[in-house]
């Protein structure tokens, strides 16, 4: 469909091969640039994500939108939408075009996904959209559409620059290990430790080899403490952006039988000190702001609070 934009038309389609995902991570990496130091999001957060293709039925075709300039593919990819059920809205616009018009497209768009799909038998009942505060046009876009922030869920983003940035030696207790993902039976290792991590995570073996497939995974960036029974104590994966050598740490998570240990610490470490050798020139993590064991980690790493993202909520039905 095409519809009416601020200094011209623009047109928007559906998500439909793995050539649209690149897309998308090449204006992560734009806006990454424009928006540094606090940038919503990197280009492996995409590949992570995808890795959930087809949960609660929904194929990325359907969770997914694009907004060219001009006609679809044949001009710049200006924004994109992701929409995961139950109700959550993730929307990155390029920042010359962060405007009221096309923030009411991509609401639009997705209040027409919320209403068409249905969570575990039931109707969803609103709209969720994620906006950062450095983004102060698209949140007024979605107040302006009576969005209201929603409290106590906040995302806390993380980030630095290496520059000048002499790593601490690691150091374990005896017993304990630090190396890289190499096996089957590291992968279900790694899942059980997630889980039991994030005990409201639904990732699985299928879920996790899914995302080793993806363009930004580097194996060399996937890390794993490993105790003196050979079980996962934590673990952190490093996305690594060829276009800004930035890498995210995305996720981080420590077993609970190892938190308050320095695993997290020293998991990290290893995994910024390889992505480092890589090219790696600035950072990103994030936290929730509800988690403060995760902000004092990263604070005691070096990196800063640059920005915060906050969920904003309209229900479908007044």
């Amino acid at each position: 469909m095409t519809v009416a934009g601020a200094g011209g038309g623009w047109s928007s389609r559906p998500y439909e091969t793995p050539a649209d995902l690149r897309l998308m991570q090449a204006l992560c990496s734009t806006c990454w640039r424009a928006d540094w130091p606090a940038p919503l999001a990197h280009p492996g957060d995409l590949d992570w994500w995808s890795r959930d293709a087809g949960d609660g039925g929904l194929a990325l075709s359907e969770r997914i939108q694009l907004w060219f300039a001009g006609e679809a593919d044949a001009s710049d990819l200006i924004a994109w939408a992701w929409f995961n059920l139950p109700s959550d809205l993730d929307l990155m616009i390029r920042p010359d075009r962060r405007g009221p018009e096309l923030v009411r497209s991509i609401v639009e768009w997705a209040t027409a996904r919320a209403a068409s799909v249905v969570n575990d038998g039931l109707p969803v009942e609103a709209v969720q959209a994620f906006a950062p505060d450095s983004q102060p046009a698209v949140v007024a876009g979605l107040r302006e559409l009576q969005f209201e922030p929603v409290e106590g869920r906040t995302l806390a983003h993380f980030t630095r620059r290496f520059d000048g940035w002499q790593l601490p030696e690691i150091s374990l207790p005896a017993g304990f290990t630090l190396r890289t993902l190499a096996s089957a039976a590291d992968v279900e290792a790694r899942v059980t430790c997630g889980r039991a991590a994030f005990p409201a995570s639904r990732m699985t073996v299928e879920k996790y080899e899914a995302a080793r497939r993806t363009t930004l995974y580097r194996p060399a960036l996937d890390w794993l403490l490993i105790a003196p029974d050979g079980g996962v104590a934590a673990f952190a994966l490093g996305w690594l952006d060829p276009v800004t050598l930035a890498v995210e740490l995305e996720p981080v998570g420590v077993h609970p039988d190892f938190q308050r240990q320095g695993f997290g610490r020293a998991v990290c470490l290893a995994a910024i000190r390889a992505a480092r050798s890589m090219g790696a020139s600035q950072g990103l993590i994030c936290a929730e702001g509800n988690n403060p064991a995760a902000l004092g980690l990263y604070a005691s790493l070096g990196y800063e609070i640059a920005t915060w993202t906050r969920p904003y909520r309209r229900p479908l039905r007044a």
